[in-house]
């Protein structure tokens, strides 16, 4: 009981952090925001045993900090 009510309670500050994110002007803090928002997603989906969801969430930070850092795929140009 007590990781549905952990797990939920990170969600919650994930969809927060979300909320902040759109009222940034900055790309970078919106990314930085987005970032944080992905660890409490990632922070929940352990706590709730979704362990294919955390993957998908660590993928997103790190295309987040590699964005943050202006790194660029050949692949994707």
């Amino acid at each position: 009981m007590l990781e549905i009510v952990l797990g939920n309670l990170c969600s919650f500050c994930a969809m927060i952090t979300d909320s902040i994110s759109g009222t940034r002007k900055k790309r970078s803090e919106i990314l930085a925001v987005q970032t944080l928002s992905q660890v409490f997603y990632s922070m929940s989906t352990i706590f709730l045993k979704g362990y294919s969801a955390t993957v998908q969430n660590a993928v997103a930070i790190l295309r987040n900090l590699a964005a943050m850092k202006n790194i660029r795929s050949k692949a994707a140009e």
